[in-house]
Protein backbone atom coordinates (compact mmCIF):
# COMPACT_ATOMS: atom_id res chain seq x y z
CA UNK A 1 0.00 0.00 0.00
CA UNK A 2 2.73 2.57 0.67
CA UNK A 3 4.87 1.40 -1.87
CA UNK A 4 1.66 2.01 -4.10
CA UNK A 5 1.06 5.71 -2.72
CA UNK A 6 4.90 6.21 -3.31
CA UNK A 7 4.94 5.13 -6.75
CA UNK A 8 2.01 7.32 -7.40
CA UNK A 9 3.51 10.25 -6.17
CA UNK A 10 6.16 9.88 -8.04
CA UNK A 11 4.08 9.19 -11.53
CA UNK A 12 2.88 12.36 -10.19
CA UNK A 13 5.81 14.31 -10.08
CA UNK A 14 6.98 13.30 -13.37
CA UNK A 15 4.05 13.58 -14.87
CA UNK A 16 3.74 17.42 -13.65
CA UNK A 17 7.46 17.68 -14.77
CA UNK A 18 6.73 16.22 -18.10
CA UNK A 19 3.72 19.08 -18.19
CA UNK A 20 5.96 21.71 -17.28
CA UNK A 21 8.93 21.13 -19.91
CA UNK A 22 6.10 21.14 -22.32
CA UNK A 23 4.66 24.20 -21.13
CA UNK A 24 8.20 25.22 -21.28
CA UNK A 25 9.36 24.11 -24.52
CA UNK A 26 5.61 25.86 -26.34
CA UNK A 27 6.18 28.95 -24.50
CA UNK A 28 9.77 28.85 -26.15
CA UNK A 29 8.49 27.66 -29.90
CA UNK A 30 5.82 30.22 -29.53
CA UNK A 31 8.14 33.42 -28.64
CA UNK A 32 10.30 32.16 -31.34
CA UNK A 33 7.65 31.98 -33.72
CA UNK A 34 6.77 36.25 -32.68
CA UNK A 35 10.84 36.78 -32.97
CA UNK A 36 10.77 35.09 -35.87
CA UNK A 37 7.58 37.62 -37.34
CA UNK A 38 9.00 40.53 -36.09
CA UNK A 39 12.77 39.79 -37.71
CA UNK A 40 10.45 39.38 -40.76
CA UNK A 41 8.53 42.49 -40.88
CA UNK A 42 11.73 44.68 -39.92
CA UNK A 43 13.72 43.12 -42.80
CA UNK A 44 10.51 43.89 -44.93
CA UNK A 45 10.10 47.42 -43.46
CA UNK A 46 13.99 47.83 -44.44
CA UNK A 47 13.76 46.73 -48.24
CA UNK A 48 10.65 49.00 -48.76
CA UNK A 49 12.64 52.12 -47.20
CA UNK A 50 15.59 50.97 -49.48
CA UNK A 51 13.25 50.97 -52.52
CA UNK A 52 11.43 53.86 -51.77
CA UNK A 53 15.11 55.37 -51.84
CA UNK A 54 16.11 54.26 -54.85
CA UNK A 55 13.06 55.78 -56.72
CA UNK A 56 13.41 59.02 -55.17
CA UNK A 57 16.71 59.02 -56.23
CA UNK A 58 15.83 57.74 -59.89
CA UNK A 59 13.70 60.71 -59.82
CA UNK A 60 15.85 63.09 -58.96
CA UNK A 61 18.31 61.93 -61.53
CA UNK A 62 15.75 61.57 -64.16
CA UNK A 63 15.29 65.81 -63.11
CA UNK A 64 18.39 66.56 -63.17
CA UNK A 65 18.61 64.85 -66.97
CA UNK A 66 15.98 67.10 -67.76
CA UNK A 67 17.49 70.13 -66.40
CA UNK A 68 20.87 69.69 -68.11
CA UNK A 69 18.92 68.81 -71.49
CA UNK A 70 16.93 72.37 -70.95
CA UNK A 71 20.69 74.01 -70.00
CA UNK A 72 21.94 72.30 -73.26
CA UNK A 73 18.99 73.77 -75.66
CA UNK A 74 19.61 77.12 -74.11
CA UNK A 75 23.17 77.36 -74.48
CA UNK A 76 22.37 76.09 -78.21
CA UNK A 77 20.39 79.16 -78.69
CA UNK A 78 22.96 81.31 -77.37
CA UNK A 79 25.82 79.73 -79.63
CA UNK A 80 23.73 80.27 -82.84
CA UNK A 81 25.55 83.76 -82.88
CA UNK A 82 28.92 82.19 -81.48
CA UNK A 83 31.43 81.04 -83.67
CA UNK A 84 31.80 77.41 -84.41
CA UNK A 85 34.73 76.31 -81.98
CA UNK A 86 32.66 78.25 -78.86
CA UNK A 87 29.71 76.45 -79.78
CA UNK A 88 31.55 72.85 -79.95
CA UNK A 89 32.93 73.32 -76.41
CA UNK A 90 29.73 74.00 -75.34
CA UNK A 91 28.30 70.97 -76.93
CA UNK A 92 30.95 68.98 -75.60
CA UNK A 93 30.36 70.68 -72.14
CA UNK A 94 26.83 69.58 -72.11
CA UNK A 95 27.66 65.97 -73.29
CA UNK A 96 30.37 65.71 -70.17
CA UNK A 97 28.05 66.33 -68.02
CA UNK A 98 25.47 64.58 -69.53
CA UNK A 99 27.74 61.78 -69.24
CA UNK A 100 28.64 62.62 -65.68
CA UNK A 101 24.44 62.07 -64.43
CA UNK A 102 24.56 59.13 -66.01
CA UNK A 103 27.78 57.75 -64.30
CA UNK A 104 25.88 58.87 -61.05
CA UNK A 105 22.75 57.11 -61.93
CA UNK A 106 24.60 54.06 -62.25
CA UNK A 107 26.86 54.70 -58.66
CA UNK A 108 23.64 55.11 -57.01
CA UNK A 109 22.16 52.09 -58.38
CA UNK A 110 24.91 50.03 -57.57
CA UNK A 111 25.14 51.42 -54.75
CA UNK A 112 21.27 50.60 -53.36
CA UNK A 113 21.96 46.91 -54.94
CA UNK A 114 25.03 47.00 -51.91
CA UNK A 115 22.80 48.25 -49.24
CA UNK A 116 19.85 45.99 -50.00
CA UNK A 117 22.27 43.13 -50.24
CA UNK A 118 24.10 43.55 -47.08
CA UNK A 119 20.45 44.13 -45.33
CA UNK A 120 19.59 41.37 -46.58
CA UNK A 121 22.60 39.62 -45.78
CA UNK A 122 22.37 40.85 -41.76
CA UNK A 123 19.07 40.22 -41.44
CA UNK A 124 19.58 36.33 -42.65
CA UNK A 125 22.25 36.11 -40.06
CA UNK A 126 20.32 37.70 -37.09
CA UNK A 127 17.61 35.12 -38.04
CA UNK A 128 19.71 32.58 -37.76
CA UNK A 129 22.04 33.08 -34.47
CA UNK A 130 18.38 33.63 -32.86
CA UNK A 131 17.15 30.01 -34.31
CA UNK A 132 20.34 28.17 -32.94
CA UNK A 133 20.09 29.81 -29.92
CA UNK A 134 16.20 29.18 -29.25
CA UNK A 135 16.95 25.67 -30.72
CA UNK A 136 19.64 24.84 -28.58
CA UNK A 137 17.41 25.57 -25.44
CA UNK A 138 14.69 23.25 -26.56
CA UNK A 139 17.53 20.49 -27.28
CA UNK A 140 18.52 20.86 -23.96
CA UNK A 141 14.86 21.19 -22.28
CA UNK A 142 13.76 18.13 -24.52
CA UNK A 143 16.09 15.57 -24.55
CA UNK A 144 14.17 13.72 -21.97
CA UNK A 145 11.09 14.33 -23.11
CA UNK A 146 9.65 12.27 -26.28
CA UNK A 147 6.90 14.36 -26.91
CA UNK A 148 8.91 17.46 -26.52
CA UNK A 149 11.57 15.94 -28.75
CA UNK A 150 8.92 15.19 -31.85
CA UNK A 151 7.59 18.41 -31.51
CA UNK A 152 11.21 20.17 -31.87
CA UNK A 153 11.70 17.96 -35.11
CA UNK A 154 8.23 19.24 -36.53
CA UNK A 155 9.71 23.09 -35.66
CA UNK A 156 13.00 22.06 -37.50
CA UNK A 157 11.11 21.03 -40.48
CA UNK A 158 8.78 23.75 -40.60
CA UNK A 159 11.60 26.42 -40.32
CA UNK A 160 13.60 24.42 -43.10
CA UNK A 161 10.58 25.18 -45.04
CA UNK A 162 10.10 28.66 -44.03
CA UNK A 163 13.73 29.23 -44.71
CA UNK A 164 13.98 27.90 -47.82
CA UNK A 165 10.56 29.46 -48.94
CA UNK A 166 12.09 33.36 -47.85
CA UNK A 167 15.11 32.69 -49.54
CA UNK A 168 14.05 31.76 -52.73
CA UNK A 169 11.22 34.88 -52.53
CA UNK A 170 13.90 37.30 -51.38
CA UNK A 171 16.26 36.28 -54.50
CA UNK A 172 13.39 37.59 -56.82
CA UNK A 173 13.13 41.03 -55.54
CA UNK A 174 16.89 41.88 -56.07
Amino acid sequence: MAKESVNEAALQMVESLRQANEAIAQSVVAAEARNAQFAQNIFSSGVEILKSHAQGTQALLQELEQQTQKQREAFQKLGQDLEQDVRQAFEQQMQKQQENVRRLVQELEQQTQKQQEAFQKLMQASMEGRLQGRYALLHRKGKSDPTTQERIKGHERGKEKSLSTSSSGNTSDT
